[in-house]
């Protein structure tokens, strides 16, 4: 439990919320939706105070729509979903196939969904959303994603391998630098730096058992700013232990 309550954020929207992002250059929020016919929103706050959690009281929830790779947003006009759900009320809106994590890179946000195993990119100035790279063959199901300083992209799987994988920015072939052994029944989740990049944290939600009380979260050392691929894995990654 946390240190403080709980608040209700209505203006954001009733659905299956699974991640959110805050742009810290616009503080707009984006938000992905894990479902089969899942959406991609926006929320515009009324407020932008630095430091303010008013960002998230009073605003526009918007829903993408999708016109030759360019979207536009349009407005959701009943947030609570009480008259319509959500992805429905904009009917030219556009689907996603479970979506599930998210983050930002230099005015790029990056999210996946896990019904096609695909990472997509959403231009934040051009507005610009195309597919990122296909992770069929690589992963079993794409799940939470954080970005290196550098634009490289690491990936979780909700899938039996129990992988973390680089996509490098350089859309050069994908490498995993991490994988569970006897974790089968768990998924990965929950990637995080440390502010240097030199440690990557992570969990195994259901830890070996599968049993959600036995989740275990893991420290992985290496410098994730120079990741020099050409070497063994062994030589960057330094340290593999749990925490």
């Amino acid at each position: 439990m946390g240190i403080k309550p709980a608040i209700r954020r209505p203006a954001l929207g009733l659905f299956d919320h699974e991640s959110v992002l805050v742009d810290p250059v616009t503080t707009e929020i984006y938000l992905t939706e894990d479902r089969r016919d899942g959406r991609f929103y926006r929320f515009t706050p009324d407020s932008v105070s630095a430091g303010s959690d008013q960002i998230t009281e009073t605003g526009q929830l918007a829903v993408a729509r999708v016109v030759n790779d360019l979207v536009d947003w349009l407005p959701i006009t009943d947030p609570s979903g009480a008259s319509l759900p959500t992805r429905f009320q904009q009917p030219q809106s556009q689907a996603f196939d479970g979506g599930e994590g998210i983050c930002y890179f230099d005015g790029i946000v990056y999210f996946t969904t896990k019904g096609d195993n695909r990472i997509w990119s959403f231009n934040t100035q051009t507005q610009q959303l195309e597919v990122f790279a296909d992770a069929d063959g690589v992963l079993n199901s794409v799940d939470d994603i954080l970005s290196t300083n550098t634009g490289d992209l690491l990936v979780a799987e909700d899938g039996s391998g129990m992988r973390i994988t680089l996509f490098p920015a350089n859309k050069q072939p994908p490498t995993t630098i991490m994988q569970l052994p006897d974790h089968n029944d768990s998924e990965v989740t929950g990637l995080a730096f440390d502010p240097l990049q030199s440690r990557l944290y992570f969990n195994s939600q259901r830890g070996a058992t599968g049993d959600s009380v036995d989740g275990i979260s893991f420290e992985l050392q290496g410098d994730f700013n120079n990741l020099d691929l050409s070497k063994p894995l062994v030589e960057w990654m330094l340290e593999y232990r749990s925490i």
